[in-house]
């Protein structure tokens, strides 16, 4: 396993966690919802000396995004708030501040070309929904 590439984090659907990481690390964080939890996790594996690794022979489908999907866009205003959540969480409030700076930023931009494009005013809402979300984080 040595000659694996170690990684910052991997996809919470395809990891393997071995039962003494689990006892030793905790589960996941109760305080995301879908987005990031995996990342944190793997951090504080790594913290705790473990190291992610990825396996390119190995092969995993992942549908995608069945929970989501249905979700009517509020797995995106989780995700937002998730990851704001995460940079407070491991990396402080000023960093949270600058992650929540970056996410406006996007989000704006993202509800000015999508105003004025074909899309219009409807498809812009969540736009809207997430610099709220984001805000209340």
């Amino acid at each position: 396993l040595e000659s694996l590439d170690v990684v910052g984090w991997a996809s919470g659907a395809a990891l393997l966690i071995p039962r003494r990481a689990l006892r030793m690390v905790g589960g996941l964080d109760d305080g995301f919802f879908m987005y990031m939890e995996e990342v944190d996790w793997c951090l504080r594996a790594t913290e705790h000396g473990w190291r992610v690794r990825y396996v390119p022979s190995a092969v995993f489908t992942h549908t995608g995004q069945h929970a989501s999907k249905s979700s009517g866009g509020r797995t995106y205003l989780h995700n937002l708030r998730s990851r704001v959540r995460y940079f407070r969480k491991h990396h402080g409030a000023v960093a949270a501040v600058v992650a929540k700076a970056i996410l406006l930023t996007s989000l704006v931009l993202k509800w000015t070309s999508t105003r004025l494009g074909a899309r219009g005013a409807e498809a812009s809402e969540v736009y809207v929904r997430g610099v709220e979300a984001v805000w209340a984080a």
